[in-house]
């Protein structure tokens, strides 16, 4: 892969993070919380941003609720780019 080449990024549900402060950061993406499931030892939540679901996985003490709106933080050393088309 070079610079400008279409990739597609992947990140695993449990690296993305729920953000609550106003700190400047990078990979930040408003969204709107769609479910919250109850897993034991996990909340699944899938988030709409935009036209794409993300799913994320989060403490079961998390305060998030459907109909939310949240921002959520992509850690760039958490992200994977695959070559896209």
């Amino acid at each position: 892969m070079k610079p400008g080449d279409p990739v597609i990024v992947i990140v695993r549900p449990e690296d993305i993070r729920v953000i609550t402060d106003s700190k400047p950061r990078h990979n930040l993406f408003k969204g709107k919380v769609n479910a919250v499931i109850f897993m034991g030892d996990s909340l699944e939540c899938q988030v709409l941003v935009g036209n794409q679901r993300l799913r994320t996985k989060l403490h079961p003490s998390s305060a998030v609720q459907q109909g939310q709106n949240i921002s959520l933080e992509l850690p760039a050393e958490r992200c994977r780019a695959l070559p896209g088309s």
